[in-house]
């Protein structure tokens, strides 16, 4: 499906239209329209048609650059199809965007994203509208790649900047905002409720398909610590559940969906079993950290420590704690370590203040790593760390 571009032209004439950038090829179809119009009318004749002057059109021609308002009415007159022309657009002097004529991977991925994370908004000022698209992200390798798909998608560079413990983009640009407004008719303002895959998606084929939830699964889903399980959770049931049919139709059928909400309004969506769990890696960008411990989860870590504090150090940095009250694979290695042969499973889940079973999931995991070793006395299983530490390792 091709996008109708003339969806983002203003229905009146000011300074902030945005426009179109004549290339060779459109300006040879608008002079050949224009001579064959002229056979016709007259081009001031044209020009009020047109809703403007007859020195303003000369003048946009010249200059290259027309308001694609002006466009749209002068292909109606002349019958012809500019769209096939067009390819960058611009607004108020600011740089040439690309504007994007069709769906295709990176822009599937801009539009999952946008509904995980993303906050679009058209505002009122004094001087006219502001235009504004925002992304925040714990992990700046995820913002830098969203930073990616605009720049392939859009030809618009932006870096991710810092704000107290997450990262954000921030866009103030008419053409990108009203793109993903008016053509892909994104919701503006909070829309956590609201939210669910659009047509464009489920109609499209399994590659935009896989690219759109890459987007939704890297900025909204998650990759627990303990258990490997990729979890998508939304306060919309209906995102959830487009979701697990998309997940179907693409080959990945979810093992778990909830149909009533929990505590907090919240819809949960799981992928738990190992071998549907291998096929989650394409839910994620490569070398991005919920890739990393997806794959981590699967293939183990391929990183080394001589020491404790270096291992310590790097599982902090890598796998840092949640929330004030949840314990890290730091936290049960400095217990193991500390319990030395005691480092039985009531022992640890006494050090750490922790149920058994939450204390079994991390001592497994570890084990799995073989970060901890164990061994058997008697009745009770007992852990070790095991030399050299594997730790976690990112490019």
């Amino acid at each position: 499906m091709e996008f109708n571009l003339y969806e983002l032209a203003d229905n009146r004439i000011n300074k902030g239209n945005i426009c179109c950038i004549i290339n060779d090829n459109l300006l040879h179809q608008i002079k050949i329209d224009l001579f064959k119009i002229k056979k016709k009318i007259n081009y001031n004749k044209l020009a009020e048609k047109l809703g403007i002057t007859y020195p303003t059109l000369w003048r946009y021609i010249n200059k290259r650059s027309i308001p694609i308002i002006i466009l749209k009415r002068l292909e109606k007159i002349s019958n012809s199809n500019y769209s096939l022309y067009i390819t960058n657009l611009t607004c108020r002097k600011s740089n040439q965007i690309t504007i994007p004529k069709e769906l295709d991977e990176n822009l599937a991925k801009i539009i999952g994203t946008i509904l995980a994370d993303g906050h679009l908004k058209i505002r009122k000022s004094e001087r006219g509208y502001h235009y504004e698209l925002v992304i925040r992200e714990e992990f700046k390798c995820h913002i830098k790649a969203f930073c990616k798909w605009i720049e392939h998608v859009f030809n618009f560079q932006i870096k991710p900047k810092k704000q107290l413990n997450h990262y954000y983009i921030y866009i103030s640009n008419k053409i990108i905002v009203k793109f993903f407004t008016e053509i892909i008719k994104l919701p503006q303002g909070k829309k956590s409720d609201i939210i669910f895959i659009s047509d464009i998606i489920k109609n499209a084929d399994d590659k935009i398909k896989i690219g759109f939830l890459k987007g939704l699964f890297m900025f909204d889903g998650g990759v627990d610590y303990r258990t490997g399980y990729v979890n998508l959770i939304s306060k919309s049931q209906k995102l959830i559940q487009d979701t697990n049919n998309l997940l179907i139709e693409i080959g990945l059928n979810p093992d778990y969906i909830s149909t009533k909400e929990d505590k907090l309004g919240r819809c949960k969506l799981r992928v738990r079993k190992k071998e549907k769990l291998r096929d989650c890696i394409i839910l994620f960008e490569e070398d991005t950290e919920k890739w990393y411990r997806l794959k981590e989860h699967l293939e183990g870590l391929e990183g080394e420590a001589k020491d404790l504090n270096t291992a310590l150090r790097i599982f902090d940095k890598v796998y840092p704690q949640k929330r004030h009250n949840s314990i890290t694979f730091s936290d049960v290695l400095i217990a193991v370590d500390k319990l030395n042969r005691k480092a039985s499973m009531d022992n640890i889940s006494k050090k750490l203040q922790r149920k058994k079973t939450v204390t079994y999931e991390f001592l497994k995991k570890l084990e799995k790593w073989k970060v901890l070793g164990s061994k058997r006395n008697k009745y009770k299983k007992h852990w070790y760390i095991q030399y050299p530490i594997p730790i976690p390792r990112r490019d």
